[in-house]
C-alpha cells in the first residue's frame, strides 16, 4: 500500500476589531458592520486601498487559514496554504493619504465598515434611489475577491481527492488456476471514505457557504413523526418539514466519531461557480460515476512487474441531485448537487489475469491506490 500520510491542519484565527461600537451608516438597522481604522500602502493610491481593505476585513471578522502537508515515506513532498475571510468592505472614508518619494509608495489611512459576508446581500443603492459607484464598486470587488479566496480554499482541500478521500484495504490474496489453465490471483478490498478527509471537506465548506444546517438521523425521525402526526397542527407540521431539507447546493452524509446516528449537513453558497469548483475536481472526467484504482504487481526488490486499473462505481459514496426548475443540459453536469455519503463503504474482489509464468513466480507484492479514472 502507499504509505501516503496527507494532514489536513485548519485552525481559525479571531481578530478582535480594534471598535465595535456603533456607527453612522446607510444601512438598515438590521444590517450590522464593524468599523475599523486601519492602514494600507502600495505602488498607486488604489492599491494602498486595496491592502487596506485586505487588513480591515480580517482584523472585523478573522482569518481562516488551510495548511496541508503530504509525505510519502517520512519525506515532505507538499506544503502550501489558503486563507479565506468572510467579509467584505462596506463602505469607507479616507482619513489620511500621502506619497513617499523616496520609496514611490503610497500610504493611506482609512475608516472602513466591515459586513460578513454570511449577511443577505443588500441594495447598493443610496435612500434618495442614487448610486453611489465608488461604493458600490468597492462591496462587489470585495465580495467578488473574498468569493475566489473560498473558491481556492475548497480547491485546496479537493486537490487531493481522491487519492486521499478513500482508504482501500486489501484481504488474503488467492492465486488460482482457472478451467483453461489460466493463472490469476484474486484480491478482496473494502473501501470506504477517509474521515479525516470528509471532516476537512465539511471544515472548509462551512466557511465558504453562505449558511448551513446540521440535520442528524434522530432530528429527520422525530420532524417525520412531527409531520405525519394526526393531532399535530397545520404551523407545528409546517415547521416540522423544514427542520431536514434537502435543498442544499451540497449534502454530507457521515458519522462522525461517538455518534449513534448518521449526520447531514448541509451547505448554500452564493452563486454556481463554487459549486463548479466542486464538480470539476469530484466528477470523473469521463462516463459514469467512478474513481479508478491502480493495481501495482511488484517483485520480492519492489520493481513493478506489472500495472492495471479498474473502475470501481463510487454512486454509493457520491451521488448527485438535478438543479431544480429550468436548466441547460449542457450544463447539468456542473450544475448538478452533490451528496457525499461518507458513512458508506464498497466491497469486491479484483481479479487479475498473470500474462506468463515470470509473472507467477517473481509476483511478491500487490499494491493499490486509489486515482481519478484509468487512463
Amino acid at each position: 500500500m502507499n504509505n501516503l500520510i496527507c494532514g489536513l491542519l485548519v485552525s481559525v484565527l479571531l481578530a478582535s476589531a480594534a471598535a465595535q461600537a456603533e456607527v453612522p451608516r446607510t444601512k438598515p438597522p438590521n444590517s450590522p458592520t464593524i468599523a475599523v481604522q486601519t492602514e494600507g500602502t502600495g505602488a498607486t493610491l488604489e492599491k494602498a486601498k486595496r491592502q487596506a481593505f485586505k487588513n480591515a476585513i480580517q482584523e472585523a471578522v478573522g482569518s481562516v487559514v488551510v495548511g496541508e502537508q503530504e509525505t510519502n515515506n517520512g519525506r515532505l513532498t507538499r506544503d502550501f496554504a489558503g486563507d479565506y475571510s468572510a467579509g467584505y468592505v462596506d463602505s469607507y472614508e479616507l482619513v489620511d493619504s500621502y506619497y513617499d518619494e523616496s520609496s514611490r509608495t503610497w500610504h493611506v489611512t482609512l475608516m472602513v465598515w466591515v459586513a460578513s459576508s454570511k449577511l443577505p446581500q443588500r441594495m447598493l443603492s443610496e435612500k434618495n434611489g442614487t448610486i453611489n459607484a465608488d461604493r458600490a464598486n468597492t462591496q462587489l470587488s470585495t465580495q467578488l475577491e473574498q468569493r475566489e479566496q473560498g473558491d481556492r480554499l475548497l480547491s485546496l482541500v479537493l486537490s487531493n481527492y481522491p487519492e486521499n478521500a478513500y482508504i482501500l484495504n486489501s484481504g488474503q490474496t488467492e492465486f488460482k488456476i482457472g478451467q483453461t489453465r489460466q493463472s490469476y490471483v484474486d484480491i478482496p478490498y473494502t473501501m470506504t471514505m477517509n474521515q479525516n478527509w470528509v471532516e476537512s471537506f465539511k471544515e472548509a465548506l462551512s466557511v465558504v457557504s453562505l449558511k448551513n444546517t446540521e440535520c442528524s438521523r434522530l432530528k429527520m425521525l422525530i420532524a417525520d413523526g412531527v409531520a405525519s402526526s394526526p393531532t399535530a397542527g397545520s404551523a407545528v407540521k409546517e415547521l416540522a418539514t423544514k427542520v431536514c431539507t434537502n435543498d442544499f447546493d451540497v449534502q454530507i452524509f457521515s458519522k462522525p466519531k461517538g455518534n449513534w446516528f448518521t449526520q447531514t449537513d448541509g451547505y448554500y453558497f452564493a452563486d454556481l461557480t463554487t459549486l463548479h469548483v466542486i464538480n470539476q475536481a469530484i466528477q470523473p472526467p469521463q462516463g459514469f460515476q467512478h474513481v479508478g484504482v491502480k493495481i501495482d504487481l511488484l517483485d520480492n526488490n519492489g520493481g513493478i512487474i506489472d500495472t492495471r486499473c479498474a473502475r470501481i462505481d463510487n454512486t454509493r459514496f457520491v451521488s448527485w441531485r438535478d438543479p431544480a426548475g429550468t436548466f441547460n443540459f449542457n450544463n447539468i453536469r456542473r450544475d448538478s448537487r452533490p451528496n457525499i455519503w461518507g458513512q458508506n463503504d464498497v466491497y469486491g474482489t479484483f481479479r487479475i489475469n498473470l500474462k506468463n509464468q515470470y509473472q507467477m513466480q517473481n509476483l511478491s507484492l500487490i499494491k493499490l491506490s486509489v486515482q481519478k479514472t484509468c487512463y
